[in-house]
């Protein structure tokens, strides 16, 4: 598949609790907004921790973001967002199996948190289980449905394994339409698309 890889960050802010021409993704982002159901109460040292393993991430220094971040996991357990990132750096790390385990803790910590929903979804999709990452990205979608990296992602998914193409440009364009960076590639994608199906329903 002619496609980059991308594995989103989870790196949130604690401060509340195949042969395809598709297009290549989209750059590598990280929100930082508090978006998990966390309401946990942080020192200010913690979350400069949390802060300090996000830019370690950030700049690809996994051997030192997954340090803080199993300082950070280990201080609170119970919050889903250093293992969401733990996941992260396994998978980086070729590491499946540790990813999966990390997610599960995540999800078990917070089942509706979009971005390990999605990276769940990555995770199903590398081990070539297909149902259950359109069901995971489909989870994620539901949870935010402005999420245009899961969108991206689902309709990836549908493009280059499900070989389903209306629903694919449904999704492609619902990313577009959320996303905050410009994509022309992909953009001239589902233009390429639109133009198989035309072409074949003539």
């Amino acid at each position: 598949m002619h496609y980059i890889k991308r594995y989103y960050y989870i790196a949130l802010l604690i401060l509340c609790g195949c042969n395809s021409t598709a297009p290549p993704a989209p750059s590598v982002t990280v929100p930082t907004e508090a978006t998990t159901n966390d309401s946990n109460e942080l020192l200010d040292s913690e979350i400069s921790l949390y802060r300090r393993a996000i830019a370690q991430l950030g700049d690809n220094n996994l051997s030192a973001a997954q340090g803080s971040f199993e300082k950070m996991a280990s201080k609170h357990p119970e919050l889903a967002g250093p293992w969401a990132n733990l996941s992260l750096i396994a998978i980086k790390q070729g590491d499946l199996a540790s990813a999966k385990a990390f997610i599960d803790k995540a999800l078990n910590k917070n089942p509706n948190m979009a971005q390990a929903l999605n990276l769940a979804g990555n995770i199903a999709t590398e081990q070539a289980d297909v149902i259950a990452a359109k069901k995971y990205y489909h989870q994620a979608i539901d949870i935010n449905k402005e999420y245009a990296l899961a969108h991206y992602n689902l309709a990836l998914l549908y493009d280059t394994y499900l070989q389903d193409i209306p629903n694919a440009i449904s999704h492609y364009q619902k990313y577009l339409s959320f996303t905050k960076i410009k994509d022309p590639k992909t953009q001239q994608w589902v233009n390429e698309l639109k133009l198989i199906i035309a072409n074949y329903n003539q």
